[in-house]
């Protein structure tokens, strides 16, 4: 039969120093692989400089190709010339509608 202690305490594992024990590993391998760790972190930082350099200069060479070829390669550079008053059907829409809403809501009244 399964006795309890007299501490009160049955033989059933608890796992109290776990914490403890779990820190002093996670030290112990600090220890260990900081320097690894920080080398590999240089490395990945480097590695990442060069990437973005060549993918920065193939992106220009990609643009100015586009940009000889004379395709737009901004919004402000796609949209299209402005209209001249004269020309432009909205300037009458706009003073028809003002000239049409005030008859109308006159007659709404």
């Amino acid at each position: 039969m399964n006795e309890i202690n007299d501490n009160n305490e049955s033989n059933f594992p608890t796992f109290r120093n776990t914490p403890r024990n779990i820190s002093r590993g996670i030290r112990w391998l600090w220890r260990k692989t900081w320097k690894f760790s920080v080398a590999l972190l240089i490395l990945l930082i480097i590695a990442h400089m060069i990437i973005n350099f060549i993918a920065g200069r193939r992106l220009e060479a990609e643009l100015k190709k586009i940009r000889d070829a004379g395709a737009p390669l901004t919004l402000t550079e796609a949209a299209s010339p402005k209209v001249p008053d004269a020309e432009n059907a909205a300037t009458y829409i706009r003073k028809l509608s003002r000239k049409w809403g005030n008859h109308i809501s006159h007659h709404r009244e």
